[in-house]
């Protein structure tokens, strides 16, 4: 959570809801720098290992053959806290924070049946690719 809500910083927004129950990551930038390199290097000690390393890169190379060709906001990251869900936070939450894009391609990737859903009936077309979902919303 950390690596992703500091790249956010970087290269995205970070937006949270008002009772702070809730919070949206985006990428909308692309970025390269020295602060992006020290990130990466403290999530792979941190978090994914030396061991891992080749399955990361293989798997986000995948995913990355997947997005879509034309310029896109890459909503990265969504949650709410457990015992807060089904409340329409995340919803109010995802509502407002997709204003900022308006006009612009807005992606998204899911595994689960559950997030499908919630992204559906919040507007989002779904394109089944892989074994993950792709969800793109279009203003």
């Amino acid at each position: 959570m950390e690596f992703q809500f500091d790249i956010s910083m970087l290269y995205g927004s970070v937006f949270l809801s008002d009772d702070e129950k809730g919070c949206i990551v985006y990428l909308d930038k692309k970025g390269f720098g020295v602060k992006k390199i020290l990130l990466e290097i403290k999530l792979l000690f941190n978090c994914i290992g030396i061991e891992n390393v080749f399955k990361v890169v293989k798997r986000e190379k995948l995913l990355k053959r997947f997005h879509p060709r034309e310029k896109f906001v890459h909503l990265w990251l969504m949650g709410v806290l457990t015992n807060h869900q089904g409340k329409g936070i995340g919803t109010n939450l995802l509502k407002e924070s997709l204003k900022i894009y308006e006009g612009e391609l807005v992606y998204v990737e899911t595994t689960t049946l559950e997030n499908r859903i919630f992204y559906q009936q919040n507007g989002f077309e779904i394109s089944m690719k892989l074994l993950s979902l792709i969800i793109h919303y279009i203003f």
